[in-house]
């Protein structure tokens, strides 16, 4: 940070139909591909199926987005891209997206994005994973309900040169997510008490 305010901007971007038939040369799927699932499947049938589509498209492009997808009922309601600049931005977001999910009524939210990793170094308790000097990367959707726990989907991410490919998905559920936690605020559910535990 150099001392400037942190600000953040929003704008609504209306999908471009005529470019239905490139995207789906580009990436080899139909929006039916991309979004199996069916309205009112579960939350977490969707963010599965999403999480396998988002591996596609790293595959095909080398990166993903920072994409946080809100869902009621199962149905996708709003789907916003984040480019964030400055860690700094990630706490407005978190509130920003605390916002939507009360003005939209969601009951879940998914993101998805890439992510540092490394493992915990006793020698540096409090160093995240980015400034670790062996941190590795991995793409990452975590999901959000407000009637359930966090689900979160890993997917290791490997480069040689220009080419990438992806590792194994791994499932997990439970941990802390603080991205969430305005989410959490929105709809009056408590954060829980091992998410101040671990900090993270």
């Amino acid at each position: 940070m150099d001392g400037r305010p942190l600000t953040i901007t929003t704008s609504t971007v209306k999908v471009d139909i005529s470019k239905r038939a490139e995207l789906e040369a580009h990436y080899g799927m139909t929006p039916k591909e991309m979004f199996p699932k069916p309205k009112g499947a579960s939350a977490e049938e969707f963010a599965e199926a999403t999480f396998e589509a988002a591996r596609k498209v790293f595959l095909k492009d080398g990166y993903h987005a920072h994409i946080n997808f809100l869902l009621k009922k199962g149905v996708l309601v709003q789907l916003a891209e984040s480019r964030i600049d400055d860690p700094g931005q990630k706490y407005l977001l978190s509130k920003k997206l605390g916002d939507h999910v009360r003005l939209s009524g969601a009951d879940a939210v998914l993101l998805i994005d890439e992510i540092w990793t490394a493992p915990f170094d006793p020698a540096f308790p409090y160093r995240g994973a980015a400034e670790a000097p062996n941190r590795g990367e991995a793409l990452a959707a975590s999901l959000a309900q407000r009637d359930g726990d966090i689900v979160r989907w890993t997917a290791q991410i490997h480069r040689d040169g220009d080419k990438v490919t992806l590792g194994k998905t791994r499932r997990e559920r439970g941990g802390a997510a603080f991205h969430f936690a305005h989410v959490y605020e929105a709809w009056g559910k408590e954060i829980p008490a091992a998410w101040r535990a671990t900090g993270a």
